[in-house]
């Protein structure tokens, strides 16, 4: 009789902080680019700000079309190159481990992790272009503001960088949450391709106001397929918003 072999444990494996860099990275660019060309027609019609013209706001809606133009190709390139790397490396980390165990398994792009990755690629694509269009809509209004109150060249300027820096922040946080959300799908599609079908939540204990239900969930066994049950859903480490749980494969014979 033959007995059953121990579950193998496997590490938990957090998303790549370099790549996380280089994201946040390529949206401080996108962001930075608009806010150049806004501070250029601000900087060309101070004057006319003064003499209570419209000019400038006219100029502002042209700025925004051109760029809703831009938009339709920029972000799908950011967020394919995003996906893919972050897909590769989750790739390269899970067969390290599998081999360390005595498994060599030869990773390949199938249908399911094309899947998955698709759908990473368009929910990349929407936030990528929210941080411009809403910067834009937010210089729109204190523009438009500027002319009809009478603001002078140093207030608009102060409100266009407080508008900025906010941009800066939804780039940062964008780019953490995401990191961790596309890290924890590719973790999914892979782990059911090789019939992993149970994992160990783990917490990460980083927030500063942790979710209770997560804490509480540290160490739970759950199914990959659905995750745990918590706050009246079930979710997977790493998917809701700014979550930064992760989770160790169990490997059964």
């Amino acid at each position: 009789m033959s007995l059953k072999k121990k579950p193998i444990l496997l590490p938990d494996f957090k998303p790549s902080a370099g790549i996380r860099a280089r994201y946040r990275a390529e949206l401080n660019r996108l962001l930075r680019s608009v806010r150049n060309d806004v501070m250029e027609l601000v900087k060309n019609h101070k004057h006319e700000i003064a003499m209570d013209a419209p000019t400038l706001p006219q100029l502002i809606d042209d700025l925004m079309v051109f760029w809703l133009k831009r938009l339709t190709e920029l972000p799908q390139v950011i967020a394919r190159e995003f996906v893919t790397s972050t897909a590769s490396a989750y790739d390269k980390r899970f067969s390290a481990a599998l081999r360390q165990h005595g498994f060599t398994v030869n990773l390949q792009m199938t249908d399911y992790t094309r899947a998955a990755m698709k759908a990473a690629v368009g929910q990349n694509v929407g936030l990528i272009k929210s941080i411009p269009t809403e910067y834009l809509a937010d210089v729109s209004k204190l523009v438009w503001s500027a002319v009809e109150g009478g603001f002078d060249l140093k207030t608009l300027t102060d409100n266009l960088d407080h508008a900025y820096h906010i941009g800066r922040n939804r780039c940062k946080l964008i780019a953490l949450d995401q990191s961790r959300k596309v890290h924890a799908v590719m973790e999914q599609a892979r782990r059911k391709e090789l019939g992993v079908t149970r994992a160990i939540w783990r917490h990460s204990a980083a927030a500063k106001e942790p979710r209770k239900s997560h804490v509480a969930a540290n160490g739970k066994i759950f199914d990959v397929d659905k995750g745990l049950y918590l706050d009246g859903k079930w979710v997977l480490p790493g998917q809701e918003i700014m979550c930064g749980c992760t989770s160790r494969a169990i490997i059964e014979f």
